[in-house]
Formats: structure tokens, C-alpha cells, sequence
């Protein structure tokens, strides 16, 4: 989902290879009017928020979905 000046990313497989700076910056610039991403991933994605959290996503939001999963939004300015 795009909407103006916003890319939402969505969850990203937890691939060891695909974690990458230079896979994730692709990722970011690929929309050049987009100012700000935005992603999601679940609350026992460790290994993604660890990744995310040090690419400088912060986390904004968590939605409890049921006593199993809390999703987790992160965004960073781009």
C-alpha cells in the first residue's frame, strides 16, 4: 500500500541473506516521491525487529491480534 509520501513495506521474510543494508535501502528508495516507510512484523519476529531497530525503524504502534501475536509497526523517515 502506497499512499503520498509513504511507502508501507509490509513484513519481510526473516532470510538472513535478504537482511541486508543494501537490500533494505533498495527497498526504501525505490519509490522517489516516498519520504517515510513503514513497516509490520510479528511481536516474536526478535531476529526482524533486532534488524529493523538497527537500520533506525522505531517502533510506533503494536496491535494485540490475539493472545498468540501482537504486530509490531516500526517507521523511519527516508
Amino acid at each position: 500500500m502506497i499512499a503520498i509520501g509513504k511507502a508501507e513495506i509490509g513484513d519481510l521474510p526473516a532470510i538472513l541473506d535478504l537482511q541486508h543494508d543494501a537490500y533494505m535501502n533498495a527497498v526504501e528508495n525505490h519509490y522517489s516521491d516516498v519520504n517515510q516507510a513503514e513497516l509490520f512484523t510479528g511481536h516474536k519476529s526478535t531476529k526482524n525487529l533486532a534488524f529493523y531497530e538497527r537500520l533506525g525503524y522505531t517502533k510506533f504502534k503494536e496491535k494485540v491480534m490475539n493472545h498468540n501475536l501482537t504486530v509490531i509497526y516500526l517507521g523511519k523517515d527516508i
